[in-house]
């Protein structure tokens, strides 16, 4: 399972836009370690430097964050083997 939950979080990180992946990068200490891991790993690739964590006041409308996930694990698996 870790195997495949790895997988497909570097798919995510790797389909983001360099806006999209330093705005996650904000709320990364929410995540789970691993995510946290390649998270911090994609943004190294990317020659990316994140901004410290900044608190965010709750916002008015639901982020659609999560529905892209599951659009993209969706696409990505398949087309992956």
């Amino acid at each position: 399972m870790l195997r495949t939950q790895e997988q497909a979080l570097r798919l995510y990180y790797a389909s983001m836009g360099e806006a999209e992946l330093l705005h996650a990068a904000q709320n990364r200490s929410s995540f789970i370690a691993l995510a946290q891991r390649l998270l911090t790993e994609e943004l190294e690739r990317r020659h990316l430097t994140s901004a410290p964590e900044v608190a965010h006041e709750a916002q008015s409308e639901p982020s659609l964050g999560l529905f892209r996930f599951a659009g993209r694990l969706r696409h990505a698996f398949h087309h992956h083997p």
